[in-house]
């Protein structure tokens, strides 16, 4: 398993490969700080643009396999964040924050220019995302079934025993 410590180092070293791939952003890039967390079990790193701090995922990086293949990847593409031209407006999806911009960005780093990875959390973290599954929980305005967590699956129950209209519904309904 791969310690926090040894997370926290080959951060820094990525970090210093970046600078030497783009020295006209080494001022930008010093600034850069890095934690890890071990809550973040959707996604595998987080970028806090205005703060210059990168979040890494310490549930998918404690295995080796995923730390030896994807970790240089997820740092840059947090790092390409943080480098690249602010997007702006409401509404903002996937498509808008990982822009043309923030692939070349990211590619110029020596990242792959991706924005998804298929890692599978560690073992030691597993259950905190199995925990989440396809319930038959309907959906009152389409009911279709609802993927709710185990604190609202509790409340649905609840509300539903008591005679009241569940609460949850889908985002679209």
């Amino acid at each position: 398993m791969i310690t926090k410590h040894e997370m926290q180092k080959r951060a820094n070293e990525i970090l210093s490969h970046c600078i030497a791939r783009r020295p006209n952003d080494a001022d930008k890039l010093r600034q850069i700080r890095f934690i890890f967390s071990e809550r973040m079990t959707s996604v595998a790193g987080y970028a806090l643009v205005g703060k210059m701090l990168v979040k890494i995922s310490v549930p998918f990086f404690v295995d080796e396999n995923n730390f030896r293949e994807h970790f240089f990847d997820t740092v840059t593409h947090e790092i390409a964040h943080l480098l690249s031209p602010p997007v702006r407006g409401y509404g903002r999806t996937n498509r808008d924050i990982h822009s043309f911009a923030w692939e070349r960005t990211h590619k110029s780093l020596g990242g792959s220019g991706q924005r998804t990875h298929d890692m599978q959390l560690a073992a030691p973290y597993a259950h905190t995302k199995a925990s989440r599954e396809l319930v038959a929980f309907l959906c009152p305005k389409c009911g279709q079934p609802m993927l709710l967590g185990p604190t609202q699956a509790r409340r649905y129950i609840k509300r539903v025993a008591m005679g009241l209209p569940p609460r949850y519904r889908h985002n679209k309904c």
